[in-house]
C-alpha cells in the first residue's frame, strides 16, 4: 500500500469511529500543516464544512485559535515530532472560537503521531480536544493554572 492509500485508510478508520468518541478529532498532515480530516463534532463547532476548511489552508490556524497560546504549545508539538516516539502524547490548553465576535473557549487538547511514511518520518498527527468546562471535576483546579499561564505570558 502506498503512502496516500495508508493515509486514506487511516482517515476512513477514524471516520468510522468518530461517533463513538465524545471528543473533537483533527488530523494534520505535517508536511504542509494542513488539516486533512476533522470530525463532524469539530466541524459543527467551528461552523465550517471540510471543503471550506481545506480551502482555508494556513488561515485555519489564525482564524480559530488564539495565537498567544500557540507560543506555548507549538514548541511542544515540534518536540513531539522531533522525538518521533509512537507512544508519546503531548497535552495542552488552547483557546478556540468560531468567529472574532465570540468569546474564546478553552479546550484541553492532546496530540500524538498517527502515521509515518516508509522512512519512519511522521506524516499525520491526531489531535483530540474537549472543552475545558466539560471537565467539571478538573475545572476548579485548572482555572488557576490557566490564569497563571496567562499572567506569565503577559508579564514576561
Amino acid at each position: 500500500m502506498n503512502l496516500q492509500e495508508r493515509i486514506d485508510s487511516k482517515i476512513a478508520e477514524l471516520k468510522s469511529l468518530e461517533k463513538d468518541f465524545p471528543t473533537v478529532m483533527v488530523v494534520h498532515d505535517i508536511r504542509d500543516s494542513s488539516v486533512c480530516y476533522m470530525s463532524q463534532l469539530a466541524l459543527d463547532g467551528l461552523g465550517v464544512t471540510m471543503e471550506e476548511l481545506i480551502a482555508m489552508k494556513q488561515e485555519y490556524h489564525t482564524k480559530f485559535f488564539n495565537s498567544e497560546d500557540s507560543a506555548e504549545y507549538v514548541p511542544k508539538i515540534f518536540g513531539l515530532l522531533a522525538r518521533n516516539n509512537d507512544d508519546e502524547v503531548v497535552s495542552f490548553y488552547q483557546q478556540v472560537r468560531k468567529s472574532p465576535d465570540l468569546e474564546w473557549t478553552w479546550y484541553l487538547s492532546s496530540i500524538r503521531i498517527l502515521l509515518k511514511d516508509d522512512d519512519g518520518s511522521p506524516v499525520l498527527t491526531l489531535t483530540t480536544s474537549v472543552p475545558a468546562e466539560s471537565l467539571s471535576h478538573v475545572s476548579n483546579k485548572a482555572q488557576p493554572l490557566i490564569g497563571e499561564s496567562k499572567f506569565r505570558r503577559e508579564n514576561r
